[in-house]
């Protein structure tokens, strides 16, 4: 029988313009937290607005840490004083260690994140349980055989030695233990390591091995021996506890890491047995880690340029390999401390800490799961590419490379605690259905729904996950571009032109429209959809610097139509017309209404009625994807009134009332008892100072919701098997306040060619958002030839 030994080391013709416009704006700011609900502070995600109409989205998300924290972490003195310099005793030179700043424990710790509610399982040679570092903790000890020992002591305290101001601390100081000494034999430990899985610890940590044992006597063995027997062979066991051990390591590694100390000698030319089991037993690898011992040189930056190894290279198990720098001031005896204490034996803790850590982060993944994040994570950016010795693939699009030297590198919680790959919203009741990107499972809000939605979701999480299964919550706002209406170039352009809103396709209908006139018996109107309801009468005349829509026809931006009127009789007219949009490919509109006039022309009503049906959208709030699109109808009823008061002064007025039926997909669902409304006013007055002059005040308040909801699905929480658990909230459509628009023009022609135009516009809670104002002042010469 071998003998068991510790293992230690973004038009007009105008000769001169000018705009002022002054926003009032208010700014917010977001939190991303950790699935466990542990604030991080960093770079949240959000969605945000260049401008254009709807939203382009650029996404960002978490991308750094507190560093004041992180600093404050990193000089806590149970931390400090894993930093010290140290000689071998044989071999010139001094090496410079950090082994917790070698992990970046710090980044974890600067959370809070302390391997809290978690257990390490530890098999070594013994324990003093009465420790300082381990005194008070929670720690189970199975076996009959429990000897106090410097070894095992050390090994626990550096896993989970308790921060308490005094010593040292461990990387995870707040997880459990539970604890079996290697004298109890291999039996034992096959029972401890079941038991140690049911109570459930998430990593079993072994910093032993057999001395003078070989993988290879294992792996070459006769073709009639199982492997299983070639096992008991080398360590000098019986078939049976030989084979209960494998079962219990795999029972384990289904839900759990087992950790195993790689050997010492730097020398080696092969693995030893331990270390190397999932070599022939491959039903181990998916939660194994043999860990490596190496000591890093850190620049001003805090990067890894270079390591030194100090203990035998991963060899074939270069894929399951990670370095941690086993280099720790540690427990000796029942009381004391000391250090340096070098090797392998103290690497494999400073992993088990890490595991700890990301279980406690990321309670919903099981130990295979936290295994692979930590192996696509970690710092391998010091390896030169003659140091590659392959490449393993973790998704389609997420793989790492490793050393046959350094295995996969250092382990790196900085990385592992921060979102993996791509980040997506699960699209199923699983983690297996798959996700789609933020910025697909996002809307844009609408002009009538203003900061509704945004405020509705304000204080509420939604799960995201990343492209290894980690989940973290961010804020469900972060999935709506907020209203943005036309920046001030377009009012001004509007202004300049005079109100004019033509597109290709608006000008060539308003050309058809002008030509049909004239040889029809029916007066024809084309253009842009608001010069048409304008031209029936449906919408009052507005100022150029007021331009948010005034009827449901509008929202659509890009909107062009076609209308005719025919007479009935000397008093009436009746109207009808179509309109069409395609709004950015994200959304379609199509539209149709009619009106009835009745008066004279020198004092007419309007009264109609229209409805408008849009793919992609609802009242204007976009979906972003054709996977999770909105699809709705809306219907409205129309008063339109004009009439001239004398023959310098006329008024214009209308009002709209109307609902919407929406039916939405995926997170954003249907649309309930939706209701909206506009109105307007417009004064006109010629001739006030000089001939032909004009003067035009306007009174309006664009299209808003008035009430209605919508249902939100939002994902909460996922389990360890990868179910999801949403939630489902209904969320009100109405803003928190309505625009009010104060506009004022005066048209001054200076000759037959020259014009000189002046605007003043105030907008009061601009976007239907309380307390936002703008203020636009405009002046415009224009020459005609």
């Amino acid at each position: 029988m071998h003998q068991i030994r510790p293992n230690r080391r973004l038009w007009q013709l105008m000769l001169l313009s000018l705009l002022i416009f002054l926003v009032g704006c208010k700014q917010g700011a977001v939190i991303t937290q950790l699935a466990s609900g542990t604030g991080l502070t960093g770079t949240a995600c959000e969605n945000q607005s260049t401008g254009t109409d709807p939203a382009y989205i650029d996404v960002y998300c978490v991308t750094d840490f507190d560093q004041v924290a992180v600093s404050l972490a990193r000089s806590v003195a149970e931390f400090a004083i894993q930093q010290f310099d140290w000689v071998f005793t044989d071999i010139p030179g001094t090496y410079s260690s950090f082994s917790f700043r070698a992990v970046r424990a710090e980044f974890a710790h600067s959370l809070g994140l302390s391997g809290k509610g978690e257990t390490i399982a530890i098999v070594d040679t013994g324990f003093y349980t009465a420790h300082p570092e381990l005194d008070g903790k929670s720690v189970t000890l199975y076996g009959l055989a429990r000897p106090v020992d410097d070894h095992g002591t050390s090994v626990a305290a550096v896993a989970a030695g308790i921060k308490d101001d005094f010593g040292m601390m461990g990387v995870a100081y707040d997880a459990g233990l539970h604890l079996t000494a290697l004298s109890n034999g291999l039996s034992v430990i096959a029972d401890a390591t079941d038991n140690a899985r049911q109570a459930g610890a998430i990593v079993q940590n072994n910093s032993w091995g057999y001395q003078d044992s070989s993988i290879a006597n294992v792996l070459n063995r006769p073709p009639n021996i199982s492997a299983e027997q070639a096992f008991a062979n080398e360590v000098g066991t019986s078939l049976s506890t030989a084979t209960k051990y494998i079962n219990a390591l795999d029972s384990f590694t289904q839900s759990g890491i087992v950790v195993f100390s790689n050997s010492n000698d730097e020398t080696a030319t092969a693995l030893s047995l331990m270390a190397a089991l999932p070599l022939a037993f491959p039903q181990l690898e998916a939660g194994w880690i043999t860990a490596l011992n190496g000591v890093p040189t850190f620049n001003t930056a805090g990067e890894i340029t270079s390591a030194q190894r100090v203990s035998a290279e991963c060899f074939e198990m270069a894929r399951s390999c990670l370095m941690a720098e086993g280099v720790v001031y540690a427990t000796s005896g029942a009381d004391s401390y000391a250090g340096p204490q070098i090797g392998t034996s103290f690497a494999a803790p400073i992993i088990s800490g890490g595991i700890a850590i990301l279980a406690e982060a990321f309670p919903s993944l099981d130990g295979p799961e936290i295994r692979d994040r930590l192996l696509v994570t970690a710092d391998n950016s010091f390896f030169a590419p003659a140091d590659i010795k392959g490449t393993r693939q973790f998704t389609s699009s997420i793989s790492h490379n490793y050393s046959s030297e350094y295995g996969h590198g250092f382990m790196n919680l900085e990385a592992a605690l921060l979102p993996i790959g791509t980040v997506g919203v699960p699209t199923g009741l699983s983690v297996s259905q798959g996700t789609m990107s933020i910025e697909e499972a996002s809307v844009a809000t609408g002009f009538a729904q203003g900061d509704a939605v945004v405020t509705a979701l304000s204080k509420v999480g939604v799960m995201v996950i990343d492209s290894l299964a980690g989940n973290f919550t961010i804020p469900a706002d972060t999935f709506v571009v907020s209203t943005k209406t036309r920046d001030n170039f377009d009012a001004f352009a509007l202004f300049v032109d005079g109100g004019n809103t033509l597109t290709g396709v608006s000008g060539a209908l308003k050309s058809l429209a002008f030509g049909l006139d004239g040889i029809s018996n029916a007066h024809i109107f084309g253009g842009s959809t608001f010069d048409v309801i304008s031209d029936i009468g449906l919408v009052p005349e507005r100022v150029g610097l007021l331009y948010d829509p005034i009827s449901m026809a509008e929202v659509p931006s890009g909107g062009y139509s076609l209308g005719i009127q025919t007479p009935i009789d000397d008093r009436r007219d009746l109207s009808a017309y179509v309109y069409a949009a395609n709004d950015d490919a994200f959304s379609t509109a199509l539209g149709a209404g009619f009106a009835l006039q009745i008066g004279p022309k020198s004092s007419r009503l309007s009264l109609g009625a229209s409805i408008m049906q849009e793919q992609g959208a609802a009242l204007g709030m976009q979906s972003l994807t054709y996977d999770q699109r909105l699809s709705s109808v809306s219907r409205a009823i129309d008063v339109g009134y004009r009439a001239a008061l004398d023959k310098d002064v006329s008024i214009s007025a209308n009002a709209q009332i109307g609902a919407v039926t929406a039916n939405g997909q995926g997170m954003w669902g249907n649309q309930n008892g939706t209701t909206f409304s506009a109105y307007g006013m417009a004064l006109n007055v010629t001739n006030v100072f000089a001939g032909n002059d004009r003067i035009t005040a306007s009174v309006r308040q664009p299209i808003a919701i008035d009430g209605g909801t919508m249902s939100v699905a939002l994902p909460q929480t996922r389990d360890v098997n990868g179910n999801i658990a949403s939630s489902v909230l209904d969320i009100g459509l109405a803003p928190s306040d309505r625009q009010l628009d104060l506009g004022l023009e005066y048209e001054m022609p200076l000759d037959s060619l020259e014009t000189i135009r002046f605007g003043a516009a105030y907008i009061l809670n601009s976007a239907n958002v309380t307390g936002e104002t703008a203020l636009g002042l405009a002046v415009s010469y224009s020459l005609e030839f």
